[in-house]
Parts: structure tokens; sequence; C-alpha cells
């Protein structure tokens, strides 16, 4: 039995209502209602909020590589952006600004995921190296590398 694609994304659009609903109202008491609802919520809009970013990286990703199996974390993205997060705390320290203060710690990530990103494109893409084997093999190499190098900072 073939679906269509609506009737697809009907169907996971209604699983993820009925779980949404579930996490929603499972275990709670109804004498703290209001606040075990003001605690949910914003998780379920998170979640949905990250699911969907990361679905549209992943369909971005795909549609400038013209690969359907190229993903952000394939690239070693995510790994950069633990990195990151570890060298900041590892050379300011867990309670500097950089950390605490959303803001400066949003624009730091921002400015060093856009200049490895051009970095990768230039590299990657406009010398006319568009082997798929080649993108994938560095991708898994940087992705090792970025994880190594934040489990160095841990210790």
């Amino acid at each position: 039995m073939k679906l269509s694609i609506n009737k697809r994304i009907y169907m996971m659009g209604l699983i993820v209502l009925v779980f949404a609903i579930l996490f929603l109202s499972y275990g709670i008491d109804m004498n703290h209602l209001d606040y075990a609802l003001s605690k949910r919520i914003p998780k379920i809009v998170a979640i949905v909020l990250g699911g969907g970013c990361i679905a549209f990286t992943t369909v971005v990703f795909q549609t400038i590589t013209n690969n359907q199996i190229l993903t952000p974390s394939v690239l070693g993205l995510d790994s950069l952006y633990v990195l990151v997060q570890t060298v900041i705390a590892f050379l300011f320290g867990s309670t500097s600004t950089f950390i605490i203060n959303k803001n400066y710690n949003f624009i730091i990530n921002v400015l060093i995921m856009i200049a490895a990103s051009v970095l990768l494109y230039k590299v990657l893409f406009e010398k006319g190296k568009n082997n798929i084997f080649f993108l994938l093999l560095v991708g898994m190499i940087f992705g090792t590398l970025f994880k190594s190098g934040s489990s160095l900072f841990k210790l």
C-alpha cells in the first residue's frame, strides 16, 4: 500500500500531535496543572523548533550539493559547535560573560560557524572537487577531529 506524500505528512503530523498531547498530559497532578504545563509547553515548542531547523538545514545542504545523503552532521558541523562551546568554557571559564550572556554566546557561535562553513565551501566546492566520497571522507574526519578536540578540553 503506497501512500501519497500528503497522506504521509498528515499521518506524521497526527503522530506528532498525539505524542505532544501525551507528553503534556501524562503524570500531571491536576492540582499543579498550570505549573506543569508552564514547564512542558516550552519544551514542546523547543523540540518542534529544533526539529524544523534541522530539517531546513538538511534540505539546504542537500540542495546546494545536489546529494541526498549529505547533512550538516556528516560534515562535522555539530561537532564543531560542541568544540566551540568547550573552548570558550575552557579559555574563559564557565562563569564568563561569553557563556552566561546568551546573546554574546550566540553571536560568537554564529560567526565561527559561518566562517567554518564559508571555508569549507571555498575549499571543497569551488575547486571543482564535487566528488561525494571525498566530501564525506573530509566531513567524517573533521567531525572526529572536532569531537576529539572537545574531549581533550573537557579533561
